[in-house]
């Protein structure tokens, strides 16, 4: 059918999205998503400038990437938008499976949530490609209740599993990921560590800082993981 509509991203363009609406968004596209993983279909570049809307509904498009699960030779290319693809579609991309889609939808809601994706970290500053690739690979996300402290922890929670680098650790499908957005309070703790408050500032302030090539990612990427458990602490004791 032919769609009269924006895109997400223009919707977005505009400023965070309203809580409610966000999430009527977000379980349309992880039903759609669903239905193609159901059929075998992995849609490789799940982003807002792949989603139209038209009034309330939302529609997924371009399958132009689009490959069988069960033909993993056909994942073989590095095919992807650098700020919505997953760790192993970047490094391994013949492994990508239905949880790939979940991620890049999990970097979809962190934008209708935030008005900017999880990465780069600072979105004012200019990176390449390359370098947004390395930190989905190796940064920690900044909580999107540092931008947007209207999303409860429940929600966050929610963000933040389907972000978690390892596969293993977000959710199995784009099913369970709507049945945790229909039941928030039913989801597990978040499975990996976000960037608090107090530690998104000292971190924005070191990224204010020029640097060259990969070095901002590679920093990024370090004080995440040093500061880990840390962060967690603060985060639940300040946050919640």
């Amino acid at each position: 059918r032919w769609l009269d509509g924006p895109t997400l991203e223009t919707v977005i363009a505009q400023g965070p999205l309203p809580i409610p609406r966000a999430i009527a968004i977000a379980l349309q596209i992880l039903d759609a998503l669903d239905y193609c993983h159901q059929n075998g279909v992995l849609h490789r570049d799940v982003k807002p400038a792949n989603i139209m809307m038209e009034q309330d509904r939302a529609y997924l498009i371009d399958f132009g990437v689009a490959c069988y699960l069960a033909a993993p030779q056909a994942r073989m290319d590095l095919s992807g938008t650098a700020a919505y693809m997953s760790p192993e579609q970047i490094q391994a991309p013949a492994s990508a499976d239905q949880r790939s889609d979940v991620y890049g939808f999990g970097c979809v809601l962190y934008e209708m949530l935030t008005g900017r994706p999880p990465f780069p970290l600072n979105a004012n500053e200019s990176v390449t490609d390359d370098q947004i690739k390395y930190m989905q690979i190796t940064a920690t996300p900044i909580s999107p209740r540092v931008f947007n402290p209207n999303i409860d922890a429940a929600l966050e929670r929610i963000v933040l599993t389907a972000l978690a680098k390892d596969p293993a650790q977000r959710f199995a499908g784009c099913g369970s990921f709507a049945l945790a957005l229909r039941s928030p309070a039913k989801t597990p703790s978040s499975l990996g560590p976000a960037i608090s408050v107090f530690a998104a500032g000292w971190i924005m302030s070191c990224l204010s800082v020029p640097a060259a090539g990969v070095n901002v990612a590679w920093f990024v990427g370090i004080v995440g993981t040093a500061l880990a458990g840390l962060l967690l602490a603060q985060r639940e004791g300040k946050l919640s």
